[in-house]
């Protein structure tokens, strides 16, 4: 076959063609649309060692870097969140919710928590109650690290995913 004979295919079925094309071109539209908006809402935590728990200021780092780990895993884990589901706003509780804990720096112990959701008010809220239990019930007057909450969320007004396509972009 060659390409006169493609192009004559092409004219008799002309029509057939072209509704595969535009099918195809409003299925794409569609798929880069129609994915649910997720909005994320961060709280900022820090985590310092305690020199009096530790025996010292050198000690105390050890430790530190020893907990910190450990500490990620938990909030990270479906335990801390269970248990802080009775810190969220009831309308929140049962929201889907993914949570990542992480380290802004290994040396600053500076902890990230990122609560994503459809729901923007529902990230926000669950990210604060995740922050502050951390910061209230994980601390304890022998504990090797002491919590505070440097920052919490506001609730987040622009979705980070999907990235919206800007319709007539000649730049793709």
């Amino acid at each position: 076959m060659e390409l006169r004979d493609l192009l004559l295919v092409l004219r008799r079925h002309w029509l057939t063609a072209a509704l595969v094309f535009i099918t195809c071109v409003a299925l794409g539209v569609y798929a880069g649309y129609s994915p649910e908006q997720k909005y994320r809402a961060t709280a900022t935590v820090s985590a310092a060692p305690n020199p009096d728990a530790a025996g010292g200021a050198n000690g105390a780092v050890s430790v530190a870097n020893f907990l910190l780990p450990a500490t990620l895993e938990r909030v990270n884990g479906n335990e801390f969140q269970n248990e802080t589901r009775v810190n969220v706003p009831s309308r929140f509780a049962d929201t889907s919710v993914s949570v990542n804990a992480d380290l802004q720096d290994q040396d600053t112990g500076i902890i990230n928590i990122s609560v994503e959701s459809t729901n923007p008010a529902a990230a926000a809220a669950w990210a604060r109650a995740l922050a502050n239990r951390l910061a209230d019930v994980e601390n304890t007057p022998d504990g090797f690290l002491v919590y505070s909450v440097i920052e919490l969320p506001d609730v987040p007004t622009s979705a980070f995913s999907p990235k919206p396509l800007p319709l007539g972009s000649t730049s793709l």
